[in-house]
């Protein structure tokens, strides 16, 4: 589906001013993109209007043709928990904050929210509902799995149906023990974003919380990163790793930091590593924040004859200003048409 246009015209014309109101015409290929803007100290900037943005792609101007100051789309945010072993230490502090993190975000009978936890192998542990107590049991239960755990985890039937590029599923009633070590990170995000969140409609989000090592995945950090902005998700992604658990291997997890870097910045999102002066529950305030004060465009490709990937490249005239936003989209299939 892409960053195509949906419900999100019809949706947007009710929070707009009257100023503001577009006019939509039919038949016309609307691309939607998010965007955060902060002020050199880091606070929110959540006044601008659609005259202080400028707006190009593949180098070429564009004209924005639908802007609004928007926080009350719907939102699906899926939050991913890294449960491999190096992770053991650090769980109840995530189980703690990811339900603290989802009782502020979600409005009742408006925002959703799904569960995936992965180690050798990704799994489904709370499909996208609107119940909170449902997500907070899911949170409550994460935990690493045992050396000596023989279970192979995986995703339920539903999703589970989608089949990795030269993924092998174990026949039923095989023998042999499971693979234990293993950290399938980008298997994890390319799950969520192609078998949960291609449904869904609104804004979505992926909390991904991992010490950004992948061990075993049997798709590339591109074909994940690709995944997350076909199906419009933004990455936030939250570096937290047991300093004890790698200082026997020497490193801080090779080049888990660019991964996790990679993958918010290619989606619009941010990177965040947790420590003592910027604890997790700190963290998850911020990305609460953002996600309350994103300004919502659209715009009509100047050049629709281009497929594949186009270059989106969003500024303010207040050179001051930092905007955040996803770095392009997918031409290959047909645009939606806005009505």
């Amino acid at each position: 589906m892409g960053p195509r246009l949906l419900l999100w015209l019809a949706v947007l014309a009710v929070g707009l001013s009257a100023q503001e109101t577009p006019v939509f015409q039919v038949d016309v290929d609307v691309v939607q993109i998010f965007a955060a803007v902060r002020d050199r100290d880091g606070r929110v900037a959540t006044d601008l209007s659609r005259e202080d943005f400028v707006l190009e792609l593949d180098g070429a101007p564009q004209e924005i043709r639908y802007f609004a100051r928007q926080s009350d789309l719907p939102l699906t945010i899926g939050i991913l928990v890294d449960t491999s072993l190096s992770q053991r230490r650090l769980m109840k502090d995530q189980r703690t904050a990811s339900v603290r993190f989802l009782r502020q975000v979600l409005r009742p009978d408006v925002d959703q929210a799904f569960v995936i936890r992965f180690d050798r192998e990704a799994e489904l542990v709370q499909d996208v509902t609107g119940t909170a107590e449902l997500i907070e049991k899911a949170l409550s239960g994460l935990d690493v799995p045992s050396p000596f755990d023989r279970r192979r985890r995986l995703l339920p039937e539903d999703v589970a149906s989608h089949q990795f590029p030269g993924r092998r599923r174990r026949a039923p009633g095989s023998r042999g023990p499971a693979r234990v070590a293993g950290t399938v990170l980008y298997d994890a995000v390319f799950l969520a974003a192609e078998d949960v969140l291609s449904s869904q409609t609104g804004r979505k989000a992926l909390v991904l919380l991992s010490d950004g090592v992948d061990v075993g995945s049997k798709v590339s950090l591109g074909t994940a990163i690709e995944s997350a902005q076909r199906h419009d998700a933004i990455v936030y992604s939250v570096r937290y790793y047991d300093r004890k658990a790698y200082a026997r291997f020497g490193g801080r997890g090779g080049k888990s930091e660019t991964t996790l870097t990679r993958l918010a910045d290619e989606s619009g999102g941010r990177m965040f590593e947790v420590s003592d002066k910027l604890p997790l529950e700190r963290i998850f305030t911020t990305i609460q924040e953002e996600l309350r004060n994103q300004y919502s465009i659209g715009f009509v490709p100047s050049d629709t004859a281009r497929a594949g990937y186009r270059k989106i490249q969003l500024r303010t005239i207040d050179t001051r200003l930092k905007v955040q936003t996803r770095d392009g989209y997918y031409a290959d299939h047909p645009p939606a048409k806005a009505r």
